[in-house]
């Protein structure tokens, strides 16, 4: 799958077929906040998008397993706030988020991303699913 996280709200899922290059367009959907960082988990059930409102920046977790648009824009879950931008999974596997300090800008790692709480403070550590 591949996803077009846009600034204006809006998103593109889509299926890349390797055999034959081509791109497919899945479903399109609003996330509530101009999207910023991207990426799926490691087992390709979750979709995470990071981005901005007015008054903060987000995690949310989209749940892959029913793409039907309605329910799919539905199964968000919040995962967490923060102060930073950008999701990007590392060549490790670890998720790292650019994060805002009062003297500049810090990384922080997430150990584990198929969660739903979070502490936060120098790094990102998620908690176990339950």
């Amino acid at each position: 799958m591949l996803i077009d996280a846009g600034v204006a709200d809006e998103n593109e899922l889509s299926y890349f077929d390797a055999q034959t290059g081509e791109v497919h367009p899945i479903l399109r959907f609003q996330a509530p906040f101009a999207s910023y960082g991207a990426e799926f988990s490691p087992n390709s059930n979750y979709l995470y998008l990071s981005g901005w409102t007015s008054s903060t920046e987000k995690i949310l977790q989209y749940d892959l397993s029913n793409l039907e648009p309605t329910v799919f824009t539905q199964s968000f879950k919040h995962i967490a706030d923060f102060e930073g931008g950008a999701l990007q999974m590392g060549i490790d596997g670890k998720y790292m988020l650019q994060g805002k300090k009062q003297d500049g800008w810090e990384l922080s790692m997430i150990h584990q991303i198929e969660i739903h709480h979070v502490i936060t403070n120098k790094m990102a550590y998620f908690l176990e699913a339950k």
